[in-house]
């Protein structure tokens, strides 16, 4: 199976100049496949998000057997919608993936919060800086907003249009869906992380996942959070996908955010349509070598988690004074980045102190260098922010231009300290999507 995925990985045929499409051009690319090919291929336009763009499904194949593709569901890692467009360009035109589209269907949505991809879409069309990703990418973090977790569990909960749209195409197939893959990116990491949620044993799938990672180098990342938020510990690189109740624990005191805990898209298509095998990929952009080391210290975890709460306790301060001087200056929320952080300043602290209750749980770990290199970028990242929702909220207003430029050089100032910090290199775009195919072709049927 291994040579088998790695093949039709290798033979993707990209274009020299691969880059993240707009929702108009992923909409135009997609027509222009479905008039070619009418009869292997049907494209479901017959959604509108929030702010009334076409929403996307692909339907390829005729089979029983059903694969199942999520791209775009946060809004800041745009590679999956890369790959979903190539992945079904490729099963329609390239005959050394046909065999594939006679054995299976494949069920794509490749960017599911298109309201978000315009928002990210001037970062994200250029070759890829993780100092442009800082200054202008944005994330809906809202729980009930957020297209990955975002699926009601109960009546009381509204559900996203994007999500009755993914919802209604993945019901059609319900008890056929063999694999289901929602693609995502860490922006920077040590390597590619998994979380999966599956029936039966799944050891040679986990192989086989960790091997073509290490082929396209871009090795996986062996990370055990001891159980935190409910994550458990599979195998190198392998963690199970967080259920809902577990955050919802974490919450359990704070009536707000525990009505706004919703589903995620693998929770449902695995419960709700009996999908044998859901995987959440994510893989680095940014691949830092600094995360790379493993060995213990002689720090131990506990106080490391400590000083990381109280590190994020004054940023969190921060951010409410960042927001209430903004407000000042007659920002509203119809700005999104403001939006999301007025609501952070307002419920982080939440989180902080959730995690807080579970410090016991680290009791006599000695901390992992990783760990402790990251401590001071992540400090930096939290500084980067701030600067960030200054810069996203002024800019283009005269009267505020000197505080906006203000911030924008404190931005670069402290990204070169940043980037002193951190041994990284740029997964390339056209490798990511070969990645993410090999990665949805561990469900195919060989």
């Amino acid at each position: 199976m291994l040579e088998k995925i790695y093949g039709y990985a290798l033979a993707m045929v990209l274009p020299d100049n691969l880059e993240v499409p707009s929702h108009t051009t992923l909409i135009q690319e997609l027509e222009s496949l479905q008039s070619k090919y009418p009869h292997r291929m049907s494209l479901k336009l017959n959604g509108r998000s929030r702010a009334g763009r076409d929403l996307v499904c692909v339907e390829l194949g005729d089979s029983d057997k059903v694969i199942a593709v999520t791209g775009g569901a946060h809004s800041d890692e745009p590679a999956g919608t890369v790959t979903c467009l190539y992945l079904a360009k490729n099963l329609l035109e390239n005959p050394e993936f046909e065999e594939l589209l006679l054995k299976h269907k494949f069920v794509i949505h490749p960017m599911l919060d298109p309201d978000g991809a315009a928002l990210n879409y001037r970062w994200a069309r250029e070759e890829f800086s993780y100092q442009d990703y800082l200054l202008h990418s944005f994330r809906n973090n809202r729980p009930a907003e957020d297209c990955e977790h975002g699926i009601p569990v109960n009546k009381d909960q509204e559900i996203r249009p994007e999500l009755g749209f993914f919802r209604s195409n993945v019901d059609v197939y319900k008890g056929n869906i063999e694999f289901y893959i929602t693609l995502h990116t860490t922006h920077r990491t040590g390597g590619s992380i998994f979380a999966i949620s599956a029936k039966g044993d799944q050891t040679g799938r986990i192989s086989a996942l960790a091997e073509l990672c290490e082929r396209f180098q871009v090795p996986v990342m062996d990370v055990d959070l001891h159980g935190e938020k409910g994550i458990e510990y599979i195998a190198p690189g392998f963690i199970a996908a967080p259920p809902m109740a577990k955050l919802a624990e974490r919450f359990r005191d704070n009536p707000e955010i525990l009505s706004q805990i919703k589903m995620s898209t693998y929770e449902y298509v695995e419960h709700h349509c009996g999908a044998q095998f859901c995987l959440i990929s994510e893989l680095p952009s940014i691949l830092d070598q600094t995360l790379r080391a493993t060995c213990e210290t002689e720090i131990d975890l506990m106080e490391l988690k400590k000083a990381h709460l109280d590190s994020r306790r004054k940023w969190i301060a921060a951010l409410g004074d960042a927001v209430e001087e903004l407000e000042s200056l007659g920002v509203t929320e119809d700005n999104p980045w403001f939006d999301r952080g007025k609501f952070s300043a307002r419920f982080g602290m939440a989180g902080v102190e959730g995690e807080a209750k579970d410090l016991a749980r680290y009791e006599g770990i000695k901390a992992k260098q990783y760990e402790v290199s990251d401590e001071r970028v992540e400090e930096l990242e939290r500084e980067l922010s701030l600067h960030q929702l200054y810069v996203k909220c002024l800019g283009g207003r005269d009267d505020q231009t000197p505080l906006h430029q203000d911030h924008l050089h404190q931005f670069h100032e402290k990204y070169r300290k940043l980037e002193a910090l951190i041994d990284y290199r740029v997964v390339p775009l056209d490798r990511q999507v070969r990645i993410q195919t090999a990665m949805i072709l561990t469900g195919a049927d060989f």
